[in-house]
Formats: C-alpha cells, structure tokens, sequence
C-alpha cells in the first residue's frame, strides 16, 4: 500500500509519495536565481539547510506568475528539494499505482486518482537528476 501526501499549485492537483516528504513550511525568505531555469524560482531555508524551490506550472512548460505562500519540502537522502504550494491536500492510501503518461515531463510518475480528483505524481528523484532536461 501506497501513501500519498496532496497539494495544488494555482489549478493542478500534485501527489508525492510520503517517504519523500520532509514536511511543509511557510516561505519567509526567497534567495532569487536570476541565473538558472526559470521554473528555478529561487533558494530558501528549511531546518539550517538551503532548499532550491521549484515551480511546477513553470517546470510543466506553463508561464505563469510564481505565487506560494508555502513550500513542500522533499529530500532524497541529503538533497533537499522545495515544491511551491498554493493550498494543500490531504494524505491518501491505495493500492493503485501510478497510470504512466507519455506526454509528461520528466520529473513525474504519472497520474493517479486520489480523493477524486486526479493527481499528477511528483518523482523527486526525477526531478533532482533530471535537472528539468527534457
């Protein structure tokens, strides 16, 4: 069994596998990073240590203005890695695993229906490797 910690950035439903997520907090400093991507929205501060934050929307292609009040907070091993977040969701168990998409940047599982909605998956790991190449 699977569980699944939710939250929307602006209209997208995301879902991340709970094993990744460090926790959530409020962005009070934002370090912009004029030099990088531009879903690199800029470098904050979790628990002592520097976290990059990513916009999905913009990761996805779509440009729209980054707004977060909050941040998630995800790591692989040492490597700490900020979503953006707008509202969050709630925690969900299933079975189910991930339906695969083709059309779907790397960075991501695919999609799986949670709550009743449908929820794109968020792989960290994807993300952290990839670098946002497509």
């Amino acid at each position: 069994m699977a569980i699944y910690f939710t939250f929307w950035k602006g209209e997208r439903f995301f879902a991340l596998p709970i094993e990744f997520v460090e926790g959530v907090s409020r962005l009070e400093e934002l370090i912009p990073a004029d030099w990088g991507p531009e879903w690199l929205t800029g470098f904050t501060f979790f628990r002592g240590q520097v976290v990059p934050l990513v916009d999905l929307e913009r990761y996805m292609g779509q440009n729209l203005p980054p707004v977060s009040a909050r941040y998630v907070v995800v790591s692989r091993s040492k490597e700490l890695l900020g979503f953006g977040a707008t509202r969050l969701g709630a925690h969900y168990k299933t079975e189910e695993g991930p339906e695969p998409l083709e059309e779907v940047r790397s960075g991501f599982k695919g999609q799986l229906l949670l709550g009743g909605r449908t929820a794109l998956v968020i792989d960290p790991p994807g993300i952290l490797e990839e670098g946002g190449e497509r």
